[in-house]
């Protein structure tokens, strides 16, 4: 009878790469180490352990089935990559044992969202900032990796009329209708930064623009005239937007761009108007039971070196 020795040693058959997201629990599975013995008896029965490549104790394997798990929270912002030393002992006498190098990639997670570079800013354009004018840039960094990363801008206040234009992608705040500082002569917007991520991350900063006095005077003209005002409008109920509601028209003397706007923020959410041709439509379902009439006021505003303002009564 031909008596079995060891003289064969584990040899390895699982990956020698596995990745783990940053936001798996701690515990979870990481990779099932599998290392084969071809003796016969304890000299083919397998141990493994963890010998190197984990300084931060940040894993752990099981000796008797090889999983090798997570014992902490991972981050990749701190450590995005480990490699662990692992080895497979055999019951031997004298016992026999093979190692692998195995490499733990750290996928990103959506644990951050967008941080601003300042928590305020702060610009000053003149009366006289030309249409289209870059007046404040804003920026906001995301410390994780690919579309968790990548940031667009909006405004979600403080910008009822439509004054500023912000670029989604550059962050850029430019002038998008001629400003007035007798109209208003602070603006304070509340700008928002969100990730790619899902579910996305955000962050908010405030942009503060005064509006100073033009070096050089401006012409002006007569307000706009409303012939029709006040404007009375009907729409059905339960009708999805955008609904025609009715057209306004402001007349003018002199031969300059008139520019139209609603005038009171609390109807903002329900109806809106087209700057350039004044036809006011419903931003919403609207609900005869709440309320059968609206009243608002829409601003004619005139550009360029003529700056006169206007306001009309619109009933619904």
């Amino acid at each position: 009878m031909v008596r079995d020795v060891n003289d064969n040693s584990p040899q390895f058959t699982s990956p020698s790469r596995v990745t783990v997201s940053e936001a798996s629990s701690v515990g979870s599975s990481v990779i099932q180490l599998t290392a084969t013995d071809v003796d016969l008896d304890d000299a083919g029965r397998v141990t493994y352990s963890l010998v190197a490549g984990d300084a931060s104790s940040a894993f752990a394997v099981s000796s008797t089935d090889g999983v090798v798990s997570t014992t902490r929270q991972l981050d990749r912002e701190t450590k995005d990559r480990y490699e662990l030393t692992l080895v497979a002992t055999d019951f031997g006498t004298p016992k026999r044992s093979t190692s692998v190098v195995v490499t733990v990639d750290v996928a990103d997670a959506n644990d951050h969202a967008p941080v601003f570079s300042a928590p305020r800013y702060v610009a000053t354009a003149s009366e006289q900032t030309p249409v289209g004018s870059v007046v404040v840039n804003v920026s906001a960094a995301d410390e994780d990796q690919g579309l968790n990363a990548e940031v667009r801008y909006d405004v979600i206040s403080g910008d009822e009329f439509g004054t500023f234009f912000l670029d989604g992608y550059a962050g850029e705040l430019s002038v998008r209708r001629a400003l007035d500082r007798r109209w208003r002569s602070e603006y304070v917007l509340t700008v928002v930064a969100r990730d790619l991520g899902t579910p996305p991350r955000s962050s908010t900063s405030t942009v503060v623009v005064s509006v100073v006095a033009a070096t050089t005077p401006r012409r002006l003209t007569s307000p706009p005239v409303f012939p029709a005002s006040p404007y009375v409008g009907h729409v059905v109920e339960n009708q999805p937007a955008a609904c025609h509601v009715t057209h306004v028209s402001a007349l003018t003397i002199d031969d300059v761009t008139v520019t139209y706007a609603l005038a009171d923020r609390d109807v903002s959410g329900l109806f809106s108007i087209n700057a350039s041709t004044g036809h006011v439509t419903t931003a919403a379902i609207l609900d005869r039971e709440r309320s059968a009439i609206y009243t608002f006021n829409v601003i004619a505003v005139t550009s360029g070196a003529y700056i006169s303002l206007s306001l009309s009564s619109l009933i619904l």
